[in-house]
């Protein structure tokens, strides 16, 4: 026997493996049944234990461990891994006005501290935020907000029909929005080499393991991980964090992919995340909202799906718009069905063009009583198996100080653990050190920085085989029968249509990548033939055709500097504007709103065009 997780453990001896059992009382030497020979085997204390005992005996066997052995991993049929040791997660509740809303007398201190640090060409992510902004826990801690109902992937994984299975993954990924924090509150940034873990139990006794680290801080990087190999199913996400500042707004970008996988079924569910959109910081109550169009893909079935958070308007009812959805399933190109409702509340599914009363008007989720009930039980590391760089550890004394209402108390820890990381940065730097994920490891090839677990295991659940699930030490691993080495994807990136394309796609998974513009004029294919040494591009096109996509680029390159020129221009005309009333007018009167607007517009404008262009050109010459 032995676990996945490291399948070049060795098998020590049946007499090594019999040592670490101690048999109590009344279980001695025992005759096999039939009459057949007794097999007895001797420890190292002279003491007689049977290895054909029956279940009932085996419950009775203490396990003792070896010095040294700890990592060493079950030995014996009969062993027992070490694990991780789980405790009831204490659910906190943040009271405050009103769900995702503030009062604007709260948010009027933080507006200003805020904008006192705000100078020219400054990074927001380099904005130290007020203590008072924040809610007790860390950002790795958030991302398990998503995962109470995963139950619902069992039923994904029974459902025969691929279109009804494809709503119900659905149904799975909207259960995460509706648990916000109470009122505008922002999650602890995380520190560099950061983890979280946790796990919840389900009704069948199996756990859902997750694990989440900071894998980079600037830029801030996340990886986490999701797996219940019992009921069949895995998540994996990579979310780089970006903020944008709209002016009387502020979005929280959280560029990336959740992959769901359907172990048994050897289905992949990609889907893209919503930005988070703060509005009312200047003017207006303050409100925290989802938006963006999203998108969920499964390749193998054919199906997708088009998910549309919508905003609320500037003007009109916002009752609304606020937290409300909608969106369609595709099997194909061809709609099939279309949903809408409220993510908090309640949304409703139609097939198109049916009036069969079990296929108009379903629930697709909703939220109520029932499903606040339903959340499954959440389990943290016991305080003597909570690593040091665990996120509850990190942050728990500036968490408990905001608990109590003690908000000195709170800044100051809070801005410990921040100096305490930058003096740990600067010293990476003086040793030329680079800090390396320890749970994660990054794929090449793909188009974004992606970490994906390192001892993630892909394969169905074999009930003749696979005992249980655990996790010790940030290491999740199948207790098994027989030593079995784990299945793992390479790179769970969603496929898109391009020019470029893997020749051995039997051995290494497409990775593709969209193709320029001037690629696509041209007509020329690339073909990208995987090697050791990162393969070779080898242009199949004609010299002509790549001679006709070098002058498109030119002529593309030369057409977007005389726009930045122009741009450029009109800039400069503005800001001169701008001086000529400073000296005519007084000081708090010369700033109106059409010109401030005006210089973000340009500036926005100019800043794209030059990221448009120096994009282009790095794609052309790679």
């Amino acid at each position: 026997g032995g676990h996945s997780s490291d399948p070049g453990d060795e098998q020590d001896s049946i007499q090594q493996s019999s040592s670490r059992f101690e048999t109590t009382s009344g279980i001695g030497s025992t005759s096999s049944g039939g009459g057949g020979p007794q097999v007895v085997i001797e420890n190292e204390d002279g003491e007689e234990f049977d290895p054909l005992m029956d279940d009932e005996d085996i419950e009775q066997i203490h396990f003792n461990e070896l010095p040294g052995d700890s990592d060493s991993g079950p030995r014996s049929s009969l062993d027992q891994p070490q694990q991780t040791t789980y405790v009831p997660k204490v659910e906190v509740h943040i009271e405050n006005e009103s769900e995702g809303e503030t009062s604007l007398d709260q948010n009027s201190s933080i507006i200003w501290q805020i904008l006192n640090q705000l100078r020219a060409g400054i990074d927001l992510s380099h904005i130290s935020l007020p203590v008072t902004f924040f809610e007790p826990q860390s950002l790795l801690q958030r991302f398990s907000n998503y995962y109470y109902h995963c139950d619902i992937l069992e039923e994904s994984i029974s459902q025969n029909d691929p279109f009804l299975r494809m709503l119900s993954v659905i149904k799975f990924y909207l259960s995460g929005f509706y648990k916000k924090p109470k009122g505008i509150k922002k999650p602890f940034n995380p520190v560099l080499g950061e983890i979280y873990r946790c796990c919840w139990q389900h009704k069948n006794n199996s756990k859902t393991f997750f694990i989440a680290e900071c894998v980079s801080h600037h830029p801030p990087i996340f990886s986490y991980h999701v797996t219940n190999r019992e009921i069949g199913f895995s998540l994996s996400s990579t979310i780089h964090s970006s903020t944008k500042y709209y002016g009387n707004s502020l979005a929280a970008i959280f560029s990336g992919n959740l992959h769901v996988l359907l172990h048994e079924r050897n289905e992949s569910y990609i889907f893209e995340i919503p930005y988070m959109l703060i509005r009312g910081i200047l003017v207006g109550r303050m409100s925290l909202e989802y938006a963006g169009k999203v998108k969920a893909t499964c390749e193998k079935t054919g199906y997708s799906a088009e998910l549309n958070f919508q905003v609320k308007p500037l003007l009109g009812s916002a009752e609304k718009y606020m937290e409300k959805i909608d969106g369609k399933v595709k099997f194909g190109k061809k709609a099939v069905a279309s949903f809408d409702g409220k993510y908090t509340g309640e949304v409703l599914w139609s097939k198109i063009g049916s009036k069969l009363p079990e296929e108009t008007d379903q629930i697709l989720w909703k939220v109520d009583e029932t499903t606040m009930s339903q959340r499954l039980p959440c389990f943290v590391p016991s305080d003597s198996d909570m690593m040091d760089n665990e996120s509850s550890r990190t942050w728990q004394h500036a968490a408990a100080a905001m608990l109590n209402d003690d908000i000195e108390t709170a800044d100051r820890e809070k801005q410990t653990v921040e100096d305490r990381e930058r003096q740990k940065a600067r010293h990476r730097k003086n040793l030329g050190v680079e800090h390396t994920p320890v749970y994660f490891e990054q794929v090449k090839d793909a188009e974004k920085s992606l970490f994906l677990y390192k001892y993630r295991d892909e394969r169905p659940w074999d009930t003749s085989n696979d005992l249980s699930q655990y996790e010790a030490n940030g290491v999740i691993s199948t207790h098994t029968k027989i030593t079995t080495p784990p299945v793992r994807s390479v790179n769970p990136v969603p496929r898109t249509s391009s020019t470029i394309h893997s020749k051995k796609t039997a051995d290494h998974p497409r990775t593709d990548r969209p193709e320029s513009p001037a690629s696509r004029r041209s007509g020329s294919k690339l073909d990208c033939d995987s090697s050791d040494d990162g393969g070779n591009l080898n242009a199949t096109g004609t010299s002509s055709s790549v001679k006709k996509s070098s002058h498109a680029l030119y002529k593309e390159s030369k057409e977007s500097l005389r726009v930045l020129e122009n741009s450029l221009k009109d800039l400069k005309n503005e800001m001169k504007v701008l001086s000529e009333s400073l000296e005519k007018k007084p000081r708090q009167d010369c700033w109106t709103t059409r010109q401030v607007v005006q210089i973000i517009g340009v500036s926005s404008f100019a800043l794209v065009l030059i990221s448009n262009l120096f994009s282009r050109y790095s794609t052309e010459k790679l």
